[in-house]
Order: C-alpha cells, then structure tokens, then sequence
C-alpha cells in the first residue's frame, strides 16, 4: 500500500510540472511571435497615433509658413444708387461686387490670382494681407489662356511696397496621386485665409471654362477633394512642404470634393515670360 501511494503522489507532481511548464512554454512562444510580427496591437495603436499626430503637425506648420503670403482680393465698383437718383440725379457707390484670393511672388508686391478674378476693367480691385493691411492694386498683366493674372500692390502714393513675405515654388514632376495637398483662400470672398486640406485625386485633368463670355478649355489641371468654394480662386494648392504646386482655379458644380488647380509650371511660365 505504501508503494501505490508514492507512485500516485509522484503522478500527481509530475501532471502539475507538466502543466507548469506549459504554460511558461506558451507564453514564452507568445512573446517570441509577438517580436517576429512586430508588436502588440498596443504598440500598434500608438504608431498610428504618432503618424497622425506627425502628419496634423506638418499641416499646422504648413499653413503658418504660407499664410503670411496669402491675399483676399476684395473687387469693388461704383454703381448707381436708383432710390437716390430720383431725388439728387445720378449718385454712385463703390460697391463690393466680388472677391478672391492671391499668393505674392516677389517682395514688392506682385501677386498671382486667375485672370477671371480681374477681368473688369472698370473695378477696383483691393489686396488685403494676412495682417489685414489692406492695398490698392493693379492688373499687370493677364493670360487668358490659362486662366493666371497678375496684380501689382500700389502704396497710398502709387509707389511700390517692398518687403512683403513670399511663397515657395514646388514641382508637380514628382506629383503623385493621392498625396495630401492644403488648399487656403478667401472662400465665399467673406471667409479669408480658409485652410482646406485633401490629396491629389487625378492629374492631367481636361476641363471646359467660360471666360468674358467665350467658352475654353483649361488643360493639365490637378484634381483634387480639398474643398473649394466660390472666392477660393486664385489661392494657392500647397504640399505639405509649404510649396505651391498649383492655382486653385474651379470647381465642377453639382458635385462634392471635385476641384481643380493650374500647375505651378504654368505659373512659372508667366512669371518668366
């Protein structure tokens, strides 16, 4: 009797060394696996938190870097006032008819926007910075053909400002789709300096434009979902980078997250022609 119970007991403590080192094996596997496949579902977890909160901070700089050179461009004319005409004979307002946006390019004040920002020839048109300083300006110069102007801010006296912050030009050789983008304007020509942001969703786009009463087609465009809205044009698409890829030129009615910018090639091309 006493042999059958030392070999019972012996059993009992060999099944509880057993199932002790099981365990251990288990969770030793566990880790080993766990190494292999890179991490827990935790470690997990905060690098995706990391690369948000890497991609939110190159946005937020993005956008401190860039704005200071970003314009509104308030378009005012004088129309007649018809209750007072009855009483006094012909009396004018300068009216606000429009706005838009613009990025400067040179230090004394000369501005990029779209041609159909500033094709009245009989309006004002008044460039206000990001500091809310406000200047007349002047049409310069105009490509019809691709839907780019260019305006010169004027001091009180007419003389050229100096001094002014400027953009950074990027490239769109490299441009791929999908890549993020920030748009910034004068969205509804109420809301200045609107920082948008979305990725590139097309390049190469072919879209018709109505210009002066002629219809047109404006080619090579960037599409894109950042959100536009009238009084955007003109403003700058910008990588995050802080480089201005494109001219934030239309968006196609009727739709949502569809708008479209002129390559920054373009825009060099004006520059150095």
């Amino acid at each position: 009797m006493q042999k059958i119970k030392i070999s019972l007991i012996s059993y009992i403590v060999l099944m509880i060394v057993a199932l002790f080192g099981g365990m251990v094996g288990g969770a030793m596997m566990f880790r080993y696996l766990d190494i292999e496949s890179g991490g827990s579902s935790g470690n997990q977890t905060q690098t995706i938190k990391k690369s948000v909160y890497i991609e939110d901070s190159q946005i937020i700089q993005t956008v401190k870097d860039i704005s200071p050179s970003i314009v509104s461009i308030v378009i005012t004319k004088n129309l007649p006032l018809y209750k007072e005409q009855v009483f006094s004979g012909n009396v004018y307002k300068n009216t606000m008819i429009g706005g838009g946006s613009g990025f400067i390019v040179t230090a004394d004040g000369l501005v990029v926007t779209n041609t159909h920002v500033v094709n009245d020839d009989n309006a004002r048109y008044t460039v206000i910075l990001n500091d809310k300083t406000e200047y007349n300006a002047k049409v310069v110069s105009i490509s019809p053909f691709s839907d780019i102007a260019l305006l010169q801010i004027e001091s009180d006296d007419k003389t050229n400002v100096d001094g002014l912050p400027v953009v950074k030009f990027g490239s769109i050789e490299k441009l791929q789709v999908g890549q993020k983008v920030i748009a910034v304007g004068n969205a509804l020509a109420q809301y200045e300096n609107t920082v948008t942001s979305g990725i590139v969703s097309a390049i190469g786009r072919t879209i018709p434009a109505e210009s002066s009463g002629s219809l047109k087609e404006l080619t090579n465009l960037i599409q894109t979902d950042a959100a536009m809205n009238q009084g955007n044009s003109g403003g700058p698409l910008v990588n995050l980078n802080g480089e201005v890829i494109g001219v934030n030129t239309a968006v196609a009615t009727g739709a949502q997250g569809i708008g479209f910018a002129i390559p920054v090639s373009d825009v060099l091309s004006m520059l150095e022609n």
